[in-house]
């Protein structure tokens, strides 16, 4: 199963505990329309999740969000894992079976935030509950998927790119 490579963690100076992981991809040259509850991920042939590397083994998801190069009116879900769960393909109705029930951390419901990042046209996507998360973790990572939760038609080839603001309880 592959998993995005393209990862990034930011500890902040004045509170080390404070990390920011981010986990990112570009997804298939297509514009294959998603339906509501399709997986978005960077390939439709091989099944893969996202990485958030050194999230520590414990610790409180306190914001999470997504930039994505295409501005859509579309709600999008982030759903943790705490462990590497089975993969899911691009395109395919999302599909949670019972060995990762007990993986989730829980999901984030994510609307646009009509923030743009910076002059890079790329929108924003948050979520809007505010809820923070407690998670565990045997590796020190964290495992993301993206779920469409409107229908529409992406771009092709569109970046995508998702963040956890974590708290780490063992620094």
């Amino acid at each position: 199963m592959a998993t995005a490579t393209n990862t990034l963690t930011q500890r902040s100076a004045a509170n080390p505990g404070s990390v920011r992981s981010v986990s990112g991809f570009t997804r298939p040259d297509d514009t294959n329309a998603y339906a509501d509850n399709d997986v978005i991920y960077e390939s439709t042939g091989t099944a893969g999740v996202m990485k958030f590397d050194s999230c520590g083994v414990a610790g409180t998801i306190i914001h999470v969000g997504i930039s994505m190069a295409d501005i859509k009116a579309v709600d999008l879900d982030l759903i943790v894992f705490d462990q590497e769960p089975t993969g899911q393909a691009d395109n395919a109705t999302i599909a949670v079976g019972s060995a990762d029930i007990n993986k989730l951390v829980g999901v984030f419901s994510l609307t646009n935030s009509n923030k743009k990042l910076g002059a890079t046209g790329l929108a924003l996507y948050e979520a809007a509950d505010g809820r923070a998360m407690c998670y565990t973790s045997d590796n020190g990572s964290l495992y993301g998927v993206i779920v469409a939760r409107d229908a529409f038609t992406p771009t092709a080839e569109c970046a995508f790119s998702a963040f956890l603001h974590l708290q780490i309880d063992d620094v």
